[in-house]
């Protein structure tokens, strides 16, 4: 799939965007989870598409599984902020991490156990339906090589 993309695209892209979200539950700590699992998937495959010194940005839930994925996808950035847009609603749990100055010598990305796909719902969206994890089953968390 990268592989297309890129072909796509002409080379790597300056940007990622994902607005995607989960299905909610109404449990916010699975809804949570579920929301960082995603915007650890989107981020795999933009470490493959993303060129040096690009920019990401990605919705997530807050909470703190949103702290644990910043906490993973600093390194990669010489920027990396959390955005709460105004319009937001005041109940919404949502926010927006946007990463700048891409390093893609800092190593490659892996699994800690096992890879994980991303399917993308078009070969012309950078949005990607990933499995869908039982409220008890979690995809590990990506780790620097």
């Amino acid at each position: 799939m990268p592989a297309e993309l890129l072909e796509f695209l002409g080379g790597k892209a300056d940007a990622v965007v994902s607005d995607a979200a989960p299905n909610t539950t109404g449990s916010s700590f699975t809804d949570q989870a579920r929301s960082a699992d995603l915007v650890r998937a989107v981020f795999a495959l933009g470490r493959k598409t993303l060129r040096d010194g690009g920019t990401f940005l990605a919705k997530i839930f807050g909470g703190a599984e949103a702290d644990a994925v910043f906490r993973e996808l600093k390194p990669f950035f010489t920027d990396l902020r959390r955005l709460r847009p105004e319009a937001t609603r005041k109940e919404s749990f949502e926010l927006y991490f946007l990463g700048k100055g891409f390093r893609t010598e800092y190593g490659s990305l892996r699994w800690s156990s096992g890879d994980q796909e991303a399917v993308p719902v078009s070969p012309h969206a950078l949005t990607f339906l990933v499995p869908d994890p039982a409220p008890t089953a979690r995809y590990p968390p990506l780790r620097p090589a």
